[in-house]
């Protein structure tokens, strides 16, 4: 999923040309239509896509896409060997080429017949200019069709490429233990409420900016406006009013804690009226889901409290807005709980003990499952899921973690002997468990409930044709813990109910219980909107 910003496709537009440039650097390309070249190498452009491409050959015949950045053009007039070639000044080379031009002599007389007064006024109102389009039966053809793809891939391939740039450095500077400065002195309380009652509230346009048009963005000095007349709600300092020097303090701290980015150059740290800025929680992009804004609070976070918390806020969001998933993803509340998992990038779990740290990693796992279905869109299909799990992460105790990695530390804690964990992780499907709160003083009975409630709702015991049928879960069991099918059946029988029970055991005064799985089923469970269960007088 691409960002709300990117520049619009109209910017898109391949052109022939005829220049000459020179790389300034090696440069690797790395599509097979890609030309790779030197630095000091001559290419000949042929074509540019408007995004920052072009299309070049080299002396040797090879040609390709390139982008112009890594070049710089070459002067094709004598202007570029004065002082090599001829000896002769730029100015002697200016006036040479002057004089080949033909001279035009002004017509004096007619001038001074003229009215000489006109004014500019006048004279554009007696030259109106006419709207011209191209004809309706005019069509592009099948050629530019696909070079305008093909730009508009490269356009987005660069951008995700600053933006990846622009977390590793977030995620290098915090494990540096480096904080964003707050000249305010404001709480982390009070910065949300800065982002979420005056920033979420300027009005978003499409603007243009160096020849690039963006969707859904505001400019620096609308920011600053918003900051002077609305800042007063924040804190009790500024009931008089904020200066412009203060306001532009506060936007040049938004910038610093990353909630605003310059859609131009994600990488920009210095902010500037005239640039244009988005939130970052408004990009909709595979990346780290609590950078919504960077922490800036020193004060001891204790990270099992906070997980209670955290999963308990989105279970009562989802609750809220299900199955409404637009309107959950534009509200308020959504844009505040991001700002709240910024904290999760100062928790430490060093010296949490073994049912601490399950009950962190569990809670966390399905908090940010729900996060992601929220503000992305649940996935469809298994390659939805694979990509959501693999591309969406959160950065913890020093370290990036995507969802496959919550999970994979979630079922280190299962064994043969006791594979509940598995019950306690849930996708927020059918096919999954429900999501329950846990905490170190009901982790076990919360788990045991999420054992049976998740088979009472799954599990199929056929008497008539001596099988069970299990949800596809129990296959990612039997692959990582080596169940076998007689140990699954062995294994539920205590967490049925009474009648499965007795049905399980007429089967096997039979004969052996034929094991069969379920396939995948996506479709979110309604126990997100009526079955969830959460013991509050247990969150701490």
């Amino acid at each position: 999923l691409m960002a709300a910003a990117s520049p619009s496709s109209e910017n898109i537009a391949v052109k022939t040309c005829d220049y000459q440039v020179q790389a300034s650097k090696d440069w690797k390309g790395e599509e097979l239509d890609d030309l790779s070249f030197q630095k000091g190498d001559l290419i000949f452009v042929q074509k540019e896509d408007g995004a920052g491409w072009a299309s070049g050959i080299l002396k040797d015949g090879t040609s390709g896409w390139f982008p112009l950045d890594c070049t710089s053009l070459v002067h094709d007039t004598a202007v570029a060997d004065v002082g090599t070639n001829t000896g002769a000044t730029a100015l002697d080379v200016f006036i040479q080429e002057a004089k080949k031009k033909p001279v035009t002599h002004l017509n004096v007389e007619k001038l001074k017949a003229s009215k000489k007064n006109v004014s500019l006024d006048n004279f554009l109102a007696s030259k109106p200019m006419k709207e011209q389009s191209l004809d309706s039966g005019v069509y592009k053809s099948e050629e530019t069709i696909d070079e305008l793809e093909a730009a508009q891939k490269r356009l987005a391939k660069a951008q995700k490429k600053r933006k990846t740039e622009r977390a590793e450095i977030l995620i290098e500077n915090l494990r540096k233990n480096w904080k964003p400065a707050n000249p305010q002195q404001l709480t982390e309380d009070q910065f949300d409420k800065l982002v979420i009652e005056i920033v979420n509230e300027i009005p978003l346009s499409k603007q243009k900016y160096h020849f690039s048009s963006y969707d859904d963005v505001f400019s620096g000095s609308a920011l600053l406006q918003n900051l002077k007349s609305h800042a007063h709600q924040v804190s009790p300092s500024w009931q008089s009013g904020v200066t412009v020097d203060e306001a532009k303090n506060l936007a040049q701290s938004l910038l610093d804690r990353n909630v605003i980015v310059d859609v131009a150059d994600p990488g920009r740290k210095k902010f500037r009226t005239k640039s244009l800025y988005q939130l970052t929680s408004q990009q909709t992009d595979y990346s780290v889901l609590n950078f919504d804004k960077i922490y800036a609070s020193s004060e001891q976070i204790d990270p099992v409290k906070l997980s209670i918390e955290l999963v308990g806020e989105m279970i009562e969001l989802m609750k809220q807005y299900l199955p409404n998933f637009e309107k959950l993803r534009k509200s308020k509340q959504l844009r505040a709980f991001g700002l709240r998992l910024a904290a999760l990038q100062q928790t430490s779990l060093s010296g949490l003990s073994n049912d601490e740290l399950k009950v962190f990693y569990v809670n966390i796992h399905n908090t940010m499952i729900m996060y992601a279905h929220a503000k992305l869109s649940p996935p469809l299909s298994p390659t939805d899921k694979r990509i959501i799990y693999d591309n969406c992460s959160v950065y913890l105790n020093q370290r990036r973690l995507s969802i496959q990695d919550l999970e994979t530390e979630c079922t280190k804690f299962a064994s043969k002997q006791n594979p509940l964990v598995y019950f306690s992780l849930s996708e927020c499907t059918k096919s999954t468990p429900a999501v329950f709160i846990f905490s170190v003083g009901n982790y076990n009975m919360t788990e045991l409930f999420a054992t049976r409630h998740f088979l009472n709702r799954t599990l199929v015991v056929d008497a008539s044709n001596y099988e069970i049928v299990f949800p596809k879960l129990f296959q990612r069991i039997v692959k990582d813990l080596g169940f076998k099918n007689e140990e699954l059946v062995e294994f539920v029988q205590p967490y049925c109910a009474r009648e499965q029970r007795e049905e399980i055991d007429k089967m096997k005064q039979v004969g052996p219980i034929e094991v069969k799985f379920q396939p995948n089923d996506f479709e979110l469970a309604t126990c997100l909107k009526k079955l969830l269960l959460f013991p509050q007088d247990d969150w701490v």
